[in-house]
């Protein structure tokens, strides 16, 4: 605290700031944390300590910080690798408004308390790496003119204060460590504890500055933790120190768990053996044991061979640097296995140079333990070639690579054939996975292997840290070590059944009949013969009018259109209920005895419309008067007549109506359909409507108030006179 004075970075408040509204301050609690030595402390701030309101100042934050999986990635693509840390990056930067990062403090019991702020930015406070990233981003879009190599690194290959960058020659590093001292020290922060594979680089660089200064030259067993992972920049290999697991005490859920949580293993390199861990923690799961419970004597032997083994892990080298050369090209391959504890993936870069050297790595690998639900083998092969597919498009977009160069390999010959397909053809899990993994990668990009040459596999199963320094799993099937180009085996065996999960379609057969429509559908649609009368015109203006383009017809429609539509009505109707009769007369023979019309002596005009004959041919009477048109008893058509005739007579009766209609047409049993449908007519019904007699005064025992008449039971129930035509209510207390 002593040091936070001295630097500047805490203030007294003087006495009267102290008394503030508590919406203008905030007090931090505090507590120091130790290295492992003990030797140095690091004040912690607990910036998540809600206040009175019930808000801490770690409420709402922004992330700018790029992933740390990405910065890995990143950090093994270049042939000279470069690490550093800015010195107590965030007690450098100067809060503006820092009255919210109160603190009290004294040195000694004996001391009063007193009330200090913090004017730098304090650990433990959610915003600290926000403003600390932020500060670093802005001054490398500042300063991108005059150092650009610094500021492209500042934006994408620091981790907070943790530099992990490179480049692929001497000279670029060298520039690069100089303009980033340079830009940094504009803004007042200093670069220190460099360390790098390349022992040219640290020699320019002062020993004070590297992260050991014991000597130029790099020593074998000096290492550097980066972000967590061990690299040793001698022979630039990264390697894991596992701390033994430990058997004291009694092995519960919590101190399983606490142990497992130990292993940092972003990458996933150490996937087959973490996996025995999830598998281990999940079967505990099943079992409902509570956190402190102990755990069952099975489990507990199998935990206690794991700790055995893990001695070994140390033996486990990852090359740093994933290319031959910082020229050569490199393509990504994925694999993917699942089997019924857990499903997996994994990626390899495969480089060659131009003496035909290759080297294959391993990038980076995912395990996810099998639902406790049980699911089918090869849903769950489905599920670790999705797993592959969103890994490699994480890992392409982080090296910059196209996805659709890609290759994907799965011993699943079901999953191939739901690939190869649309994904509407399976059904729903299937389908909605199908679709993810063809929207990132295409059908010819994925391929088949064997089982025993699948190096997903092991990631599945789980294997010991001796197994797996012997197996593929760090350097990949053997195809990708064979000269290019080379041609794995990616024949997809025939599948002897039927592919599971296919979405079966239930076909049902109609029969239609074999005939053009009847015209009712239009008919149906309108209420008004006069509306009807005009659409049909229009229809056949339109036909008209296309069929002559010179002489087109316009503006209102005329007497003889409305008529020609009306014709066209009724020839359409006729030819629906009369058509026998009409084929007959025209091919000149007799009508069937069986024909309802044969007693009208019925005959086609010069239009084709049937009319009924008789004996009036001379009499002084208009044609339609003489020889009415045939229309049927019961059709849309004959009661759209009925009621416009209906109408226009001002909902006249049955027999004025039919005479009126009778001068034009002849309806079959026109009486009977006449009466009918003037008694549907809304506006007759009420003009028509019977009056009836007004019922009798209401019973004075009905519109009495309640309570009028009241009486006590002492010689048994009072008898009532049942009212058939009325209600009586008796209260009896």
């Amino acid at each position: 605290m002593d040091d936070y004075l001295k630097l500047g970075h805490m203030e007294l408040i003087p006495e009267n700031e102290i008394d503030v509204p508590a919406s203008s301050s905030f007090y931090l609690p505090h507590h120091p944390v130790p290295n492992k030595n003990g030797d140095k402390f690091r004040v912690v701030f607990d910036g998540s300590a809600k206040s009175s309101s019930g808000i801490s100042l770690n409420d709402k934050q922004l992330q700018l910080q790029t992933d740390l999986t990405t910065l890995l990635l990143r950090f093994r693509m270049h042939k000279i690798a470069i690490t550093a840390d800015i010195e107590k990056m965030c007690r450098q930067i100067t809060l503006h408004d820092s009255d919210f990062q109160r603190i009290v403090w004294r040195n000694s019991p004996f001391e009063p308390i007193q009330d200090f702020r913090l004017t730098r930015i304090a650990y433990g406070t959610a915003s600290a790496p926000y403003l600390a990233i932020k500060c670093l981003q802005q001054l490398a879009l500042n300063e991108s003119n005059h150092f650009p190599l610094a500021s492209k690194a500042a934006l994408k290959d620091f981790y907070v204060d943790d530099l992990m960058s490179g480049a692929n020659s001497l000279s670029e590093a060298l520039e690069l460590q100089n303009q980033l001292t340079q830009m940094v020290s504009s803004a007042g922060l200093v670069l220190r504890k460099w360390a790098s594979n390349c022992s040219e680089f640290l020699n320019s660089i002062d020993s004070d500055m590297r992260l050991s200064n014991t000597s130029l030259n790099i020593d074998n067993d000096d290492t550097v933790k980066t972000l967590g992972i061990l690299w040793h920049p001698a022979s630039d290999v990264f390697y894991f120190k596992i701390t033994p697991l430990s058997f004291e005490g009694t092995l519960t859920k919590r101190t399983l768990l606490s142990t497992i949580a130990k292993t940092f293993d972003p990458l996933g390199w150490l996937s087959p053996i973490t996996i025995q861990y999830k598998t281990i923690m999940q079967r505990l799961w099943k079992q409902q044991l509570q956190w402190d419970e102990r755990v069952p004597t099975d489990i507990k032997l199998e935990w206690e061979q794991l700790a055995n083994d893990v001695q070994f892990v140390k033996d486990i080298k990852i090359p740093r640097f994933l290319l031959v050369d910082s020229d050569n090209q490199f393509h990504l391959f994925g694999f993917s296995d699942a089997s019924e504890k857990a499903y997996a993936a994994a990626i390899y870069c495969r480089s060659v140079s131009d003496t035909g050297k290759i080297n294959v790595q391993l990038i980076i690998a995912k395990t996810r333990v099998a639902p406790l639900k049980t699911v089918s083998l090869p849903r769950l092969e489905l599920c670790g070639a999705l797993l592959l597919v969103k890994m490699m498009d994480f890992t392409c977009k982080a090296l910059n690579y196209p996805i659709s160069q890609a290759q994907f390999y799965t011993d699943s010959t079901i999953v191939l054939s739901w690939i190869g397909s649309h994904a509407s053809r399976w059904k729903t899990f299937v389908a909605n996975r199908v679709a993810k993994i063809q929207k990132l990668s295409s059908a010819t990009q994925w391929h088949h292997i064997s089982g025993s040459a699948n190096p997903a596999d092991l990631a599945t199963r789980g294997v010991s840290p001796s197994t797996l320094l012997t197996s593929i799993w760090l350097c990949g099937p053997k195809f990708l070590n064979e000269t290019f180009p080379f041609q794995p085996d990616s024949s997809v065996p025939a599948l002897n059944d039927a592919v599971p999960e296919e979405r079966y379609c239930t076909l049902q057969s109609i029969i239609v009949p074999n005939h053009l429509p009847d015209g009712n559908d239009l008919l149906h649609k309108f209420s008004s013969l006069s509306k009807l009368k005009r659409v049909i015109s229009y229809c056949l203006r339109f036909v008209n009018n296309c069929k002559n383009s010179k002489d087109k017809t316009n503006g209102f429609l005329k007497t003889n259109e409305l008529n020609n539509a009306m014709y066209v009505l009724i020839k359409l109707v006729q030819t629906i209920e009369f058509n026998n009769e009409i084929n007959a007369l025209k091919r000149n023979q007799p009508l069937s005895c069986r024909s309802k019309i044969l007693s009208l002596n019925p005959f086609l005009d010069h239009s084709n419309i049937l009319r009924v004959g008789g004996r009036l041919r001379h009499a002084n009477l208009a044609y339609g008067h003489k020889h009415p048109i045939l229309l049927p008893k019961r059709h849309i058509l004959t009661d759209l007549i009925i009621r416009h005739y209906h109408e226009i007579l001002l909902h006249a009766g049955t027999q004025l109506v039919q005479s009126c209609i009778q001068e034009q047409y002849w309806i079959i049993g026109a009486r009977d359909v006449i009466r009918h449908l003037i008694r549907k007519c809304v506006k007759c019904c009420k003009v028509k409507a019977s009056i009836t007699n007004q019922m009798s005064d209401l019973p004075s025992s009905r519109i009495s108030p309640a309570f009028m008449r009241c009486g006590v039971d002492y010689a048994g129930p009072f008898q009532i006179k049942t009212i058939k035509d009325g209600y009586s209510s008796i209260l009896v207390s």
